[in-house]
């Protein structure tokens, strides 16, 4: 054993990783000389439990930081992992410990709550009524928004947890975070009633310049989905002024941004283009100024997201150099931190519908489609999975050439489209989804199936859109 493990004081180190993975492997290494994990990960607590006893030097203890929900988890002690989430002298020196990025101490927190959620339900129940949980939702919303954690939030029943306490009340920055939470879980109705609830029990006009430039942000995303473009409208500059005067510039960015869609949706070319023009410019002197790293990368691939959503405004309005230009930026972006956000496959399937528009060619359609969806499969993005559900359908009937069996295969997934857009109550895509199947069924020589309309704003645009989709097939 000399020859392969080297000691140095009381650690001792294999020469070689393959030392250690047959040392840990009860089929390989015989009992006399292979490790127990389970006694490890004892011995490990009891060091990091009388650690914590022993002062607050523990702070600076790697161990006692990174492994001791590890090691609770490894020996399936639930109560002491519930103990330790609840613990908020615990969780703030996590967050502001040298050993982990904010990121990874959210991350790390909510892995935790999701261990205890599959064991049992109340577990994770009772964590959310602690005054820890509280703090932690209500501080880092922007952070657990941006990461994509919400998701994962669900996943731990903490949309039923809301569901049955809708009564309380936990003050105004958690309902912000709960509208987050609503809104990035893509419970858009839901999002709705949340922002009639905060403006009843927080009326704006009394809100500090803050809060009250964040809620109107998120009022003009919600507006957006639920293509309520006058409200929207209403709003959008009294948003992006007190973002100002908040010095807010990530959510002055937002505005302009939101604002830039519904130009598009309108056929307002210049204002679209003004507007994007604004978010990225904003973002981009953000970026320049960010310090912390963790926020200087978040915020630039943001911009990337900025770049993508400008990009998919330039392919509706036929602009395809310009649009190509713009993916092309957002791309560098991607590849220069080698590091892929959750609006990653957002920004494949604007590509892919750039590459639909305007080339013949469609071998990097088929690509994109095969990377987009190995992507969405690890989630339960139903709005990103509509989404690329209509652009197959799409780049099918382009290549189709009158083939009945193609046609009909993109028929379904234009129906697969349209189903999950009615589930998510967002009329507009739903609309957009059925403007296809439409022209495919018209291609078969059926009839068309759906001829609703949502309000004056969807007039305009879906038939701008069918004769998109026309043009682009012909």
């Amino acid at each position: 054993f000399r020859r392969v493990l080297f000691r140095s004081d009381e650690r001792v180190t294999p020469r070689h990783k393959s030392v250690a993975d047959w040392l840990l492997n009860p089929d390989d290494c015989p009992a006399r000389y292979r490790i127990s994990k389970n006694a490890a990960y004892k011995i490990l607590l009891e060091y990091i439990v009388a650690k914590r006893s022993g002062g607050r030097r523990w702070k600076r203890d790697i161990y006692v930081i990174k492994d001791y929900s590890v090691t609770l988890r490894a020996l399936k002690k639930y109560d002491q992992l519930y103990e330790l989430l609840i613990d908020e002298e615990y969780q703030h020196a996590c967050v502001e410990s040298a050993f982990f990025t904010l990121y990874e101490a959210l991350i790390e927190y909510v892995s935790n709550l999701y261990f205890l959620y599959e064991e049992d339900e109340d577990y994770a129940f009772d964590v959310y009524e602690s005054k820890c949980f509280i703090d932690v939702f209500s501080k880092y919303r922007m952070k657990i928004y941006n990461s994509g954690l919400f998701i994962q939030l669900k996943k731990c029943g903490f949309a039923d947890y809301l569901k049955e306490n809708d009564d309380k009340d936990f003050g105004l920055e958690f309902e912000l975070g709960e509208l987050h939470f609503y809104y990035i879980s893509l419970s858009y109705p839901q999002a709705a009633e949340q922002i009639k609830r905060i403006i009843k029990n927080h009326p704006p006009e009394l809100m500090d310049v803050n809060p009250r430039s964040e809620l109107k942000r998120m009022m003009m995303l919600v507006y957006r989905k639920l293509v309520e473009f006058g409200k929207l409208e209403e709003i959008g500059n009294s948003t992006i002024a007190d973002a100002r005067d908040a010095d807010n510039k990530f959510e002055e960015s937002l505005a302009y941004l939101t604002l830039s869609k519904v130009f598009c949706r309108e056929l307002r070319k210049k204002e679209c283009y003004d507007a994007c023009d604004m978010a990225v410019k904003i973002l981009s002197e953000k970026v320049e100024e960010d310090e912390d790293i963790s926020t200087k990368i978040g915020d630039h691939l943001f911009l990337a997201e900025d770049l993508r959503v400008y990009a998919d405004a330039c392919i509706w309005l036929k602009d395809y150099d310009k649009a190509k230009d713009l993916l092309k930026r957002a791309e560098a972006i991607y590849v220069g931190y080698n590091q892929y956000d959750r609006y990653y496959p957002r920004f494949l399937y604007t590509s892919l519908f750039y590459n639909i528009s305007a080339k013949d060619d469609l071998a990097e359609a088929e690509n994109l489609i095969a990377q987009v969806k190995t992507l969405l499969e690890k989630t339960n993005d139903d709005y990103d999975k509509a989404q690329l559900s209509l652009l197959t359908a799409l780049m099918l009937l382009k290549r189709a050439h009158g083939d009945a069996q193609i046609i009909s295969d993109a028929k379904s997934y234009a129906v697969d489209a349209v189903n999950k857009n009615k589930k998510l109550a967002v009329p507009l895509e739903r609309l957009e989804a059925q403007t296809l199947y439409n022209i495919a069924a018209q291609m078969l020589g059926e009839e068309k199936k759906y001829a609703d309309r949502f309000n004056q704003y969807t007039d305009v645009w879906i038939d701008y859109v069918e004769q998109y989709f026309l043009g682009i097939l012909q």
